[in-house]
């Protein structure tokens, strides 16, 4: 009888303990199988991304009875990165988009998709910066992309980049405990204040509790759209436009601002600024000036393969309005839009618009498809011309009617004899407070020119 009821109950138990073992083994691999992205493609939504200028991140090693080996989850603390937000969106078409947030400005950029990596446990993406020869590439997965932000006609430029679903900070996730200090709304300011490049500019800024947009105006174009944080006495800015990624760090004072600022992957400079009223930067159309005697003879090829000339029946007896640009600057998108949007309420059969492209590839037919590619995503109305290498001796070799170009862009107002009436130089664009009034100045020129 004793011996029947121990075997029973040794059954009993070897049954349950291969069910335990059955459980246990199921939830263990159950564990190890991530739950796969329900979404085709990139997580539709917010994220965040970060351009490092440097990254430390550390593999932090236990050493118990176990090696155990761990991210360093705290790599943003110690690192110099620009940040930015964007959404992925869904267009009407099904397909996705990257939505850049700068402030207050949106940018959309097309995303593709290339298959498996090596290992088949990770996606590619691509994100076309256009209508800059520029890209985002790299991997990802439910949550996160990894890859690297690349400037296709500066051989070799490229950025680390990361980005994380469902974050919408830019450098700290909540206000928190510190209170920040307030900031002023213009600062006059000087960047590289020891060097033989130093150059002055005038910060904008709107602040709303910890959080803080703006610009910086300067003689030669302005920084675009910023958007950061402030943290006690410390403020960062940043911004990413497909283009340039820029970081401005600065340490509060009562009424200054000091600190660095980061473009891209190589420079960095310091930078103040003192607290004013107004800030001052000569007037733009003071800084380079046109030999009213001498006929601008305008003749630059297109990517379509014509040579404009001012004499053709398009230009004769009109007022020329000469963009000097390249495809490669974001300033230079700001007023082509502007010129575009402007003519577009105001059209005037009296005017005409002509750009004139500096590139950066030395390749005769890379920089006449870059200025293509430009003009089409812009869906320009007016012809651009290539006019040589994207630096400033090259554009005043192709003008020499006027005592220098000291900044892409740069625009030609030329009247109907086709000689130089005014040249303004740089562009005050949509995100500072002088783009008012320079729609207003520019409309005044164009009056003037009509009545000459």
């Amino acid at each position: 009888m004793a011996k029947r009821a121990f075997a029973f109950w040794s059954a009993l138990l070897r049954r349950h303990c291969i069910q335990v073992a059955a459980l246990t083994l199921l939830l263990g691999f159950e564990s190890c199988v991530q739950v796969p992205n329900r979404h085709e493609g990139l997580a539709p939504g917010p994220w965040r991304g970060m351009l490092f200028v440097d990254k430390h991140e550390e593999m932090v090693v236990t050493k118990n009875k176990d090696k155990i080996v761990e991210r360093d989850t705290r790599y943003e603390d110690k690192s110099t990165f620009v940040a930015f937000l964007f959404d992925i969106e869904v267009d009407a078409d099904g397909q996705q988009k990257m939505l850049v947030k700068n402030g207050r400005e949106r940018l959309p950029f097309d995303i593709g998709y290339t298959g498996k990596n090596a290992n088949g446990t990770e996606d590619s993406f691509y994100v076309d910066l256009s209508p800059y020869d520029a890209c985002l590439s790299g991997l990802y997965d439910a949550n996160k992309m990894q890859g690297s932000w690349k400037v296709l006609d500066k051989p070799g430029y490229s950025m680390p980049f990361e980005a994380r679903f469902g974050q919408d900070h830019l450098f700290h996730k909540t206000e928190g405990n510190v209170m920040p200090s307030k900031i002023g709304s213009v600062y006059q300011c000087l960047f590289s204040p020891d060097g033989a490049d130093a150059y002055s500019a005038v910060g904008e800024f709107v602040q709303n509790g910890w959080k803080v947009e703006g610009t910086f105006r300067t003689e030669t174009g302005d920084f675009r759209y910023l958007a950061g944080n402030i943290y006690g006495d410390q403020m960062k800015l940043s911004c990413f436009d497909g283009a340039h990624a820029f970081l401005f760090t600065a340490a509060i004072g009562s009424d200054s601002l000091a600190g660095k600022f980061y473009s891209g992957v190589h420079y960095q400079t310091d930078w103040y600024g003192k607290k004013v009223e107004r800030g001052m930067l000569r007037n733009p159309d003071s800084l380079s000036l046109s030999s009213n005697d001498q006929e601008f003879e305008f003749g630059f090829m297109t990517p379509e393969g014509k040579r404009l000339h001012f004499s053709d029946s398009a230009f004769t007896g009109k007022i020329k309005i000469v963009q000097i640009m390249g495809s490669w600057c974001p300033n230079c998108m700001d007023e082509a839009v502007f010129l575009k949007d402007y003519f577009a309420r105001n059209p005037d059969p009296e005017i005409a618009i002509v750009g004139l492209a500096f590139e950066r590839y030395p390749e005769r037919e890379k920089a006449m498809e870059r200025i293509r590619r430009f003009s089409e995503a812009l869906d320009l109305p007016y012809p651009v011309a290539y006019g040589g290498r994207a630096n400033r001796d090259s554009a005043a070799v192709a003008v020499p009617q006027i005592s220098g170009v000291l900044a892409f862009p740069t625009m030609l107002f030329v009247d109907r004899n086709n000689r130089i009436y005014k040249v303004h130089t740089g562009f005050d664009g949509p995100a500072t407070s002088a783009y008012t009034r320079f729609e207003s100045e520019f409309t005044h020129t164009l009056e003037a020119l009509k009545g000459k």
